[in-house]
Parts: structure tokens; sequence; C-alpha cells
């Protein structure tokens, strides 16, 4: 009759028994413990000689700020949420996204007001509804969204790598992911300030019954929901922008910008054009503006020629691509989307751009903008050879427009200058600034319209336009840079740091199969050895204690 193991005389056979019961049992445990925490707790050892899935202790005292975020105002902690908008799986499977997220399972360890998620976006759109600029808007599982105190950034996870052609070359993701925090979180929020003393029409966040604030309320909401505050600035009693201004508005102004006539000669003083300037040169500012084309403002169109902006003295009519309005027969004008994909607007707006029946801009009682560096769309900043001011064209208008000047005569616009002709009818103009040490890039901004009326509640407030939708596109990328992160974060080298982590090995990598070769990357060096022994030592150990085991059974 046979015996169980269990039931032997030998307390050394019940012994080995019994540990080989254990093992058999742990196998299996071992394993789906190991894939849980692989997953869902970052239980990994960073094999890759460049520790692309390593957060270097810089990135983790860069980002030591996320422990001090003011509270909300109801007394509850301020998070910051990362969501990937893809399943846990795709997102360890991607190399584009495999790093990324791990980083950032590595931060929510550290820092309790950080917290990550993933979502799949293509199954689940209304999960990442809210995070849309526009209604057309699209979310995919390539991108990430950072969201802070109703304040988001949507950002592809390709810009933590850089790239040449189409293949990467270095991971650089710290630098970003720390730019990208300290932008969003800010120590104070950013704030919108409306300029006044010159009859402009402004929101008054102290007064928002009166006259002014109620016609551009609208207004109000889409700086509000672009999480900036609204402040008034009188530009003649301070004596810079504040530090905390993500964009100035002049908004209709009536009359010019000042300056002391007396002072103009004193060592130090600053006019209200020279603040506006030095403020948009000293950092990623941002001047928005939209002045009635019948009002002549010397300084301030001389500072927006300067940042390659002309206002010429002109109407612009078209009764073809028009609506009907309470004014003249072809001066409510519907716009047309700037088409070429290497465009500044395009890229702002190219799902409206697209579609053959996207809904339409409108510009009322307009006139013309164009671009004041003739015969170019940009030039190089004098004295300087890394920064250039480039002119983008934003909204335009029908191919049937027509121009009218100004006549002294009848004095009103009736001379027609040009017609059968598209004009810009809103337009950009950046500021690019390269550091010469790091290669990181500043950037400020002009935009500018010639209507006066552009940001009213009838043109913003009327569902029938796309107006609301693309300047809050448009608003929402010119305010997101306030500040960068260390130019050192993730670098390899004390003279490319900029770079990130630069691959060892880019040929692992081609365009047609980056997503199959990146999760089955080889390693090398003591890398590879180190995973020889812990993909064997397991296996081995188990086959070595049976072996004793049948040994000792059968002939001890």
């Amino acid at each position: 009759m046979k015996h169980s193991i269990f039931s032997g005389k030998s307390r050394r056979t019940v012994l080995f028994g019994a540990i080989t019961a254990i093992v058999l049992l742990l196998l299996p445990v071992l394993n789906i413990g190991a894939g849980y925490f692989n997953v869902y707790d970052t239980a990994y050892l960073d094999l890759t000689p460049e520790k692309l899935y390593t957060v270097s202790d810089k990135m983790m005292r860069e980002c030591a700020f996320l422990d001090d975020l003011p509270a909300n105002e109801d007394g509850t902690s301020a998070e910051v949420r990362m969501i990937f908008c893809a399943d846990r799986d795709r997102l360890i499977e991607s190399y584009v996204l495999r790093p990324t997220y791990y980083m950032a399972l590595d931060l929510q360890k550290k820092y309790d007001n950080f917290k990550v998620s993933a979502v799949n976006a293509a199954l689940d759109p209304t999960a990442v509804a809210a995070y849309r600029t526009t209604s057309l808007s699209e979310i995919g599982i390539g991108h990430i969204i950072l969201t802070y105190k109703g304040k988001y950034r949507v950002v592809s996870a390709e810009n933590f790598w850089y790239f040449s052609q189409k293949t990467p070359y270095s991971y650089n993701g710290e630098y970003y992911l720390a730019s990208l925090l300290l932008s969003l979180t800010a120590y104070r929020q950013p704030i919108a300030y409306f300029v006044t003393g010159h009859g402009e029409t402004v929101y008054d966040p102290d007064n928002p019954t009166s006259e002014a604030s109620v016609r551009c309320a609208r207004f109000a909401d889409l700086l509000l929901d672009q999480g900036m505050q609204v402040k008034l600035l009188d530009l003649s009693a301070v004596d810079r922008v504040p530090e905390d201004c993500a964009m100035l508005i002049i908004n209709n102004p009536r009359s010019d910008l000042r300056a002391d006539p007396d002072r103009l000669r004193e060592y130090g003083y600053l006019s209200e054009s020279d603040k506006i300037e030095r403020y948009l040169v000293a950092g990623a500012g941002t001047l928005l503006v939209d002045k009635d084309y019948r009002v002549s403002l010397e300084t301030l169109e001389d500072l927006l020629a300067e940042w390659g902006i002309r206002l010429p003295d002109a109407r612009v009519i078209d009764e073809e691509q028009s609506l009907e309005g309470d004014g003249d027969k072809g001066a409510l004008l519907l716009t047309s989307y700037n088409t070429d994909e290497g465009s500044y607007g395009y890229s702002i707006y190219k799902e409206y751009a697209t579609l053959s029946s996207a809904p339409r801009c409108v510009i009322s009682d307009t006139g013309p903008i164009e671009c004041a560096y003739d015969g170019s769309q940009g030039k190089q900043e004098e004295g300087s050879f890394n920064t250039e001011v480039l002119y983008s064209p934003f909204l335009k208008s029908g191919a049937s427009a027509r121009v009218y000047e100004y006549s002294p005569v009848s004095e009103d616009y009736s001379t027609l200058a040009s017609e059968g002709t598209t004009r810009d009818l809103f337009a950009v103009t950046a500021r690019m600034a390269t550091d010469e040490n790091s290669g990181n890039r500043r950037y400020s901004y002009i935009a500018c319209g010639a209507s006066g009326n552009l940001f009213s509640n009838e043109i913003l407030g009327n569902a029938s336009y796309a107006n609301y939708n693309i300047f809050s596109s448009l608003i929402n990328n010119l305010v997101r840079s306030d500040r960068y992160a260390d130019d050192a974060l993730g670098g390899t080298g004390s003279t490319e740091a900029f770079l990130g982590k630069v691959l060892v090995d880019q040929t692992i990598y081609t365009e047609q199969t980056l997503e199959k070769t990146a999760s089955h990357r080889a390693l090398t060096g003591a890398g590879k050895t180190l995973a020889v022994i812990l993909l064997t030592a397991l296996p081995v150990a188990v086959a070595a204690v049976g072996t004793v085991i049948a040994i000792r059974r059968r002939f001890l």
C-alpha cells in the first residue's frame, strides 16, 4: 500500500514534502504579485543604460514645491492630477508613454498632492471631454492631461522626447514635466490685466454691473475658463508690469499710451509703452490688443509695428462672405481659416480648418492687419543672433473682400484701395529668444485685431459663431509658459544637459517597428548579466531543491 509523503515515519520526508508543497504554492503567488507591483507600484529594476525609468534626485528636488501647494478655498488639498489617455497595458507597451508613466508613478509615491490616473480616451471620450480647448479638439491615447485648480494642459507624449527623422534619440521627460508643473501651478494664480486709463472697454471684477463690465462679461468668462484671474492695471501708477501677469489686454482704447514729456530725459524713466515692451522682452509675456481702426493711436501703433503688426487706416467690406448685421452691408465678415499646415493659426484651429462645414468666426466692422516687415514674415532682432520676431496671420477675410481707405474729403472710408483680395483680420507675432547654452526657447506674443468690438458679448456670446472656442484655444496657447525648470534635469552631461537622457543605441528603433522593438529592447553589458541572473535564479533554485529532495528520499 502506498503512503502519502505526509504519512511517512521519517521527519525528513515530512519536512521536504512540506517544503515542496510550499514552493509550488508560492510560485504562482510570486508570479502574480510581481506582475501586480510592476504595473501598479513601479516595483521594477531599471536595466536601461540611459536609466530611462529612474527619476533623478534633481527632479525630486525640483518638484518639492508640490508639497507646499496652497489649499483650496474650502480648506481641502489642492492636487495636481496627471491623466494618461490610454489603458495601463498600453502605457507599459509603448516606448513613448512608458518612461513618462513610470516617472509619474514615482512622483505620486513621493508627493501626496500629485495623483496619477489612466483612462481610455478612445473607448470613453467623455472622460476627457472637459479638457478639449475647442469643441472639435481631439484627445487620443497619445495625449497626457495635467490639471490643477481648474487649469489644465493637454500635451502629446511625444513632446517628452527629442526626435531626429522620426527616430527618438533622447528622452527629456524630466525637464518637460517639471516645466509643465511649474507653469501649471505657478505659486500665484496667473492674472489677465485689463489696461485702463485710455478709455478702454474693461471688465472690472470689483464692479461687475458697470456698463463696460457687462459689455465684456463673456470675455471675462473666457479668461476665467483658462484658469486666470481678472484685474485692472493702470500703467502710469506702477513701475513695471506685475510679475504675475499672464496677459496684458488693451481692449478698444480711445486715447494713446502716455508718457510724461517732462521726464523723458530722466534716467530710469519708463513710459507706458516702455513698460509694455520690457514686460514682453523680459519673459514669456503676452499682449492682446483690439483697436478700432477709426481711432489713430500713434504710440500704440508704433509699438505694434516694431513687433511686426501694421494697422492701416482702412476698412474691410465683403458683401459675399458676410452675414446680415445691424451695420453696413458686408461689415459682419465671415473669416477664413489658414489651411497651411505649417502655419501658427492652423496649429490652433486645425480641427475646424479641416472640416468643410466647420463653424466660422465673425469679425464686425473691422480694419485690415498687415505685416510691418516689408517683403518678409519675420526679422532678426537687432543686436542679437538668436532672437527673431515672426508674423503669423490668424484669421483672414474671404477672397472677395474690398479695402476702403479714409477719405479726408468725405471724412469717411469711401476710397476703394483694393478689391477681390484676401486680407488678414487678426494676426499674432511671436518673439522667439533661444538660450545659447541650453538651447531652450522663450516666446513672447502680441495678438492683434482692428475691430474694437471683437471681444464683445454679441460676438463671443453667440453660439452660432466659433469665436469663443477659437479664441479660448488661442489664449490657452499664448499664456501656457511662465517658468522653466532646471536645464540640467535628466541630462547626461554638462555640455548636453538640455538633451535629457540620450539613447545609447538609436538603431534599435525604426519608423516601421517603433512599438514592437521598444518593448523587446536588447540589454547590454551588466544589464544583460543581471537580467539573466534574475530570470534563471528562481527556476534553478527550485530545480536544485527538487533534486536534493529526490536524492535524499531515494538514497538516504
